[in-house]
């Protein structure tokens, strides 16, 4: 059996008619399954675009938003920038005052006011009279000398006393020194002596040499005297109110120096309560660490002044050298402390010192109170101290152990404190430029002592 399927179509204007009806219809189903289709392709980028831009962004703002500044972080800003100016304004303050000090004397820095010579023989006084006072303040003196001792042991000739190595044989003799020994350590705070310092000695027979010469020697006095003051803070500092040396951590001063090491002074046979000779009269001038390759090129590169006896340069170990900003000097210390006292000893030495001045350089200004912090240690030694040897024997320290401590140190001044009154010749020694009359700046090599090892 045979399917025969067959259509025919025919196309006829009648036709055409008869369905012109839906075109329209049909039109409009056209015409939105194109527009669907359209909207299905760009909603697709438009999915894409968003989800690499406005997503993406939206997530990096999420993570910024806590960091975002606040609307005050400009004033806080201006603020912080206002402390940090204040705080360097105060460093260069405290930098300034630093060399801002209390002077001996009034009327000789930079330049004399008067022409008499008496204003040097005064400035002597002056300065003698600090060292005395500063001993008075720490309760000073020195152990019985031995005239001393050789009265309290009577007329017995057998009994005079001569100090030699190991102490003195006689039990019996050495039984009346120690008890003079430890009376005279009872009534102390410390064993001081003025005569230990140069400058003592020099202004006990000062003969003048000339305004100039008067002039820088009252000046390197006054800067000794002002180490000098910070070195009794700190014996003031550690001792205390303490009753006896016994008790005292800082048992003895042996010296300050700034031209050699610290040594024992030679047994004296002087009284009023000082068993010891200090050194010669002459100068201490301050070691000012000045440095050597500028030195040796203003000396056409030969400067003995520089060398030590090995004749290596002279190094600042610091590399703090004096220049127009500061002026870096050196100098030696000795003390005999409580074994336990050592590091104590340094680090107050070391800490932040108070001192007095007067606005103007003046007598009459203002006297104002200002901070400073100068001292740095640069080497120490520590010796177990023997007390059967010379230098000991009238001397008495506690049943505890005690050492010798020799100290090199530097000292800072910051010379915007002082340069107003520095005199031009010790800037000119220093290599500082000055401007004298002529108005035209000046230097000079300078001369000062170097450091020299202590050992």
């Amino acid at each position: 059996m045979k399917l025969d399927l067959k259509i025919n179509f025919r196309f006829s204007l009648s036709s055409l008619r008869k369905y012109s009806i839906l075109l329209i219809p049909i039109g409009i189903l056209v015409g939105t399954a194109v527009v669907f289709g359209l909207v299905v392709l760009s909603g697709r980028s438009l999915k894409a675009q968003i989800q690499n831009q406005s997503v993406a962004i939206g997530r990096r703002i999420d993570t910024m938003a806590p960091q975002t500044p606040s609307a005050k972080q400009p004033d806080q800003t201006k603020a912080a920038m206002d402390r940090l100016a204040e705080q360097v304004g105060q460093v260069e303050q405290l930098a300034k005052q630093d060399s801002q000090r209390s002077l001996l004397s009034y009327k000789i820095f930079p330049k004399p006011k008067e022409t008499s010579q008496q204003i040097y023989s005064e400035f002597g006084e002056a300065f003698r009279q600090g060292i005395e006072g500063l001993i008075r303040e720490v309760r000073g003196l020195d152990a019985p000398s031995e005239n001393e001792v050789s009265k309290e042991l009577g007329p017995d000739p057998s009994r005079v006393l001569r100090l030699t190595g190991g102490g003195v044989r006689d039990k019996t003799t050495q039984n009346l020194i120690d008890a003079v020994c430890a009376k005279r350590a009872g009534e102390l705070g410390i064993y001081a002596n003025p005569k230990l310092f140069v400058w003592y000695g020099y202004w006990e027979k000062y003969k003048f040499e000339g305004e100039d010469r008067a002039v820088r020697d009252c000046w390197n006095s006054q800067v000794a005297f002002w180490v000098y003051e910070d070195i009794f803070a700190t014996i003031r500092a550690l001792n205390g109110t303490s009753a006896s040396v016994f008790s005292s951590p800082v048992k003895r001063l042996v010296g300050i120096r700034f031209s050699g090491p610290v040594e024992y002074q030679k047994n004296s046979q002087a009284s009023a309560g000082y068993g010891y000779s200090g050194y010669e009269s002459g100068r201490d001038d301050p070691s000012y660490a000045i440095d050597p390759s500028k030195a040796l090129a203003a000396a056409g590169g030969v400067s003995s002044m520089y060398m030590m006896g090995d004749g290596t340069g002279f190094q600042s170990w610091t590399q703090r050298y004096c220049s127009p900003q500061i002026d870096a000097l050196h100098f030696y210390l000795g003390v005999v402390v409580d074994h336990r006292s050592v590091m104590s000893f340094m680090r107050e030495l070391c800490s932040e010192k108070t001192h007095k001045f007067r606005t103007g350089f003046t007598a009459t200004g203002k006297e104002m109170e200002y901070k400073h912090n100068s001292i740095s240690v640069l080497g120490s030694s520590i010796d177990p101290v023997e007390t059967t040897n010379e230098e000991h024997q009238l001397y008495r320290y506690g049943p505890n152990a005690v050492v010798t401590l020799m100290l090199d140190c530097e000292y800072l001044f910051h010379r915007e404190g002082y340069d107003a009154i520095q005199p031009d010749s010790v800037k000119k020694e220093l290599g500082i430029a000055t401007t004298p009359a002529g108005g035209t700046g000046a230097s000079s090599t300078p001369a000062p002592t170097p450091m020299v090892p202590r050992r």
